[in-house]
């Protein structure tokens, strides 16, 4: 694995700092029988890893062999940890970089109420 860029530019909300990091991850360029046999606990990891907003998107290109990441956490020790649980880590090239600023769209997500 390479890690590259990793100064901790911290951020305040409310009373505990996060971080923001986007991992780009390469995959080889041919999926090996193992590697495919790791993707099932690879979505299920990422989908708790979202519910928990750690993960803020994740993106993946099968033509161009490359996943892209976001995510928010307390420090850049528990992001280590959460790409050492993802169960393709091992099996592709990373780099990550401290981002200074994150721009998301917001879902309008209308509430109906029924009384």
């Amino acid at each position: 694995m390479k890690y590259f860029n990793i100064a901790t530019k911290a951020t305040s909300t409310t009373s505990q700092t996060t971080l923001e990091y986007m991992v780009d991850f390469t995959m080889p360029e041919r999926l090996s029988d193992d590697f495919i046999a790791r993707v099932p606990q690879q979505r299920k990891l990422i989908n708790r890893y979202m519910k928990s907003k750690k993960l803020l998107s994740y993106a993946l290109s099968l033509e161009s062999q490359k996943m892209w990441a976001i995510f928010r956490v307390s420090s850049e020790f528990e992001l280590m940890e959460l790409l050492a649980d993802l169960p393709l880590t091992s099996l592709m090239e990373l780099n990550i970089s401290t981002l200074s600023v994150l721009n998301t769209a917001k879902e309008d997500i209308t509430v109906v109420c029924l009384n």
